[in-house]
């Protein structure tokens, strides 16, 4: 249940930035990579998030468990191992939401 909120939760997120032009020029982009894992990168410009601190998040479990997170170009880059991406979607959230 937990993977099916933190889904729901980003389509929520995204939606609301959809303006009619937003979406135009940003959105949400998941990528695989070639070691296994995955790329996330989430477009903040144009949010209340583009002036917010984020520090980077560098966690390295195994070969297959690791993350690694930080902002560069206005934009939240998530990379992950294969079973990963939840906890980087977790993460875009917790810091989205934190004061």
């Amino acid at each position: 249940m937990q993977h099916e909120d933190i889904m729901k939760w980003l389509v929520n997120w995204y939606q609301g930035r959809c303006d009619g032009d937003w979406e135009h020029c940003f959105g949400i982009k998941i990528h695989t990579l070639d070691n296994p894992g995955w790329h996330i990168q989430i477009d903040i410009s144009e949010t209340d998030l583009t002036t917010k601190k984020f520090d980077i998040i560098d966690i390295s479990r195994s070969d297959l468990n690791w993350v690694y997170c930080s902002i560069k170009n206005l934009s939240f880059q998530g990379y992950c191992g294969i079973h990963n991406l939840h906890e980087v979607l977790q993460i875009f959230k917790n810091w989205a939401e934190s004061n």
